[in-house]
């Protein structure tokens, strides 16, 4: 009978001792994303204002880590379309106009603020990796015959910062801005407003986790 009674006595605490340590245990969680992208016709390190702001999307799938003290990591790979009207160095109004499809890897961590028990924000900030696989340019100026992947870069990298709004440890909801890092023209020459074009871009992305 005192055997038994060690038994359990010790069984009860090795449950106790498991149950602690899995709650100091990140909780890796996987989902799916689609984003609504509003791509901004201007470099954001230039003056010099855009034609417009043009919609784009994204859909994919997403990876977050949840740690204890409130600490979280997202990532995820996605494919995307963006289309922007970049205004030219020449031909009075005449805009460069571009369509391209894209794979992207962000990665982004911040820390989330309970604010009831089903209900948190989390100031985000990160970096996302874009690698432009097809890309159509319309509207060149005349006399220009260059390809599109003698123009653009296909590789390029974006910092970005904003908020994420979590419901529920299920639904995340996820307010970027992205700056480029490096210029998305390949070649610095005179055919735009600028000679080192910036992309910058804002994105409201809902995810669903499982």
């Amino acid at each position: 009978m005192r055997s038994l009674l060690t038994f359990i006595l010790v069984m009860a605490a090795v449950a106790m001792n498991a149950q602690e340590s899995a709650e100091l245990d990140p909780r890796l969680q996987w989902g799916v994303s689609a984003s609504f992208d509003m791509d901004y016709g201007a470099s954001w390190t230039s003056t010099h204002t855009s034609p417009g702001i043009y919609p784009g999307f994204t859909v994919g799938g997403a990876m977050r880590v949840m740690f204890p003290k409130g600490w979280l990591i997202n990532t995820g790979v996605k494919a995307g379309y963006t289309h922007r009207a970049i205004d030219a160095a020449t031909d009075g109004n005449r805009s460069i106009v571009t369509d391209s499809w894209r794979i992207g890897i962000p990665v982004t961590a911040g820390y989330k603020f309970d604010l009831s028990k089903d209900f948190g924000i989390a100031p985000l900030a990160g970096l996302e990796y874009n690698y432009y696989f097809y890309t159509s340019t319309a509207h060149l100026p005349a006399g220009v015959d260059l390809s599109s992947s003698q123009l653009w870069r296909k590789n390029n990298l974006d910092w970005c910062v904003g908020a994420a709004l979590i419901i529920d440890t299920v639904f995340e909801v996820d307010i970027l801005a992205d700056f480029s890092m490096f210029r998305a023209n390949k070649k610095q020459n005179d055919l735009l407003f600028t000679r080192n074009f910036m992309p910058c871009s804002g994105s409201v992305t809902l995810k669903m986790f499982f």
